[in-house]
Parts: structure tokens; sequence; C-alpha cells
């Protein structure tokens, strides 16, 4: 068992608050977003088709509509300067 901190105590008797740092915790959605860039962060990576997975990557957590996964690829620097380099690598492929 942990002992308990003498700061609360140590406060007090110096009459002044303290507060004590508390852990950030996950949300079930802190999870499914970080899921989700990092599963659009590899197939951006190995070249994937995205239009073909992200479907049933939205369908996977839960989204209604598709475009509610695709809002996550401008949710990280890493995703959006994947998703740029991509379409820069199109681009540069045009007649």
């Amino acid at each position: 068992m942990r002992p308990a901190s003498p700061l609360p105590a140590i406060a007090q008797a110096h009459g002044r608050p303290i507060s004590t740092p508390v852990a950030p915790r996950a949300t079930l959605h802190d999870l499914r977003h970080t899921f989700v860039c990092q599963r659009l962060a590899r197939w951006y990576r190995e070249g994937r088709d995205l239009d073909r997975h992200v479907l049933a990557l939205s369908t996977y957590v839960g989204h209604a509509k598709v475009t509610d996964t695709y809002w996550y690829v401008t949710a990280t620097p890493e995703l959006l300067a994947l998703a740029a380099r991509r379409v820069q690598g199109a681009h540069r492929s045009w007649p």
C-alpha cells in the first residue's frame, strides 16, 4: 500500500491550498482518434489507396459518415504532411 502524501498536511499547516496533479485519463474518443490517426498514417506510408480502405475503417470505429473519419486526416501534423506529400506526388505525375 502506498503511503499518503504529506503535502496536503504541510499545505494546511501553512494555510495554503495545494493542488495535487492528476494524470489525464484517456477517453474512448481519445483512443479512437489515436487508432484512426495511426492507421491512416500507416496506410499513407505504405502507399495504400485510402479511398478503398477508409469506409471500412469508418464503419469499424462507429462513424455514421465517412466524412467524419476523413476529418482525422487534418487532425495531426504527421497526417497532414503525409497527405500533402501524396498530393504533391500525384501532381508531378500529371501530364
